[in-house]
């Protein structure tokens, strides 16, 4: 008998430490499978263990940020970010994804694509009209994706991201709500 996982997208509203170690535990695996990932620290291994508490610990402090996560069998795959404007600047109406990564073992679910969905989903009751994100141009699998869900590339930029000594040129796409 094959048993199937059981997949859930939420929104994290309080990180116990079962979940802080969940979420280190996917963002290490990620980080150490990808090239280019780097989840905002200037290195392509995983920080230390410490810093990546403290890094996820301030997610959940910053009022303009939401965290999404994908659970498998009860255990954090991966995870995405919103990033929403100030009602009182001029792109009030503009969200931003960032983060957005699934862990090596659990990429065979459509993980990806289901944390995307939630995100733009969730931003779109919020009121937001357009969701936005920057992505490495190594990134080939996380490039498709965002094309094939009707992302709209709008830009390059040869020096998006540096990784080690050496500059990653990165696409920037937006997608109506």
């Amino acid at each position: 008998m094959v048993k199937i996982a059981k997949i859930s997208i939420e929104k994290l509203n309080k990180l116990d430490q079962r979940d802080l170690l969940d979420l280190c535990d996917a963002t290490e695996a990620t980080m150490l499978d990808s090239d280019g990932f780097t989840i905002g620290f200037r290195q392509w291994q995983p920080p230390l263990r410490s810093d990546l508490e403290a890094y996820f610990k301030g997610v959940m402090m910053i009022p303009n940020r939401c965290l999404i996560i994908a659970r498998v069998d009860g255990t954090i795959a991966g995870s995405i970010q919103l990033l929403f404007a100030q009602q009182n600047t001029y792109s009030y109406f503009s969200v931003s994804v960032d983060n957005h990564f699934v862990a090596p073992w659990a990429r065979s679910f459509g993980i990806a694509k289901q944390l995307l969905e939630f995100a733009e989903n969730y931003a779109r009751e919020k009121g937001f009209k357009i969701i936005t994100l920057s992505v490495c141009a190594n990134m080939e699998k996380a490039v498709n994706l965002y094309e094939r869900t009707k992302y709209k590339r709008w830009g390059t930029l040869k020096k998006h991201a540096i990784i080690g000594q050496e500059f990653i040129s990165g696409f920037f796409y937006c997608k109506d709500l």
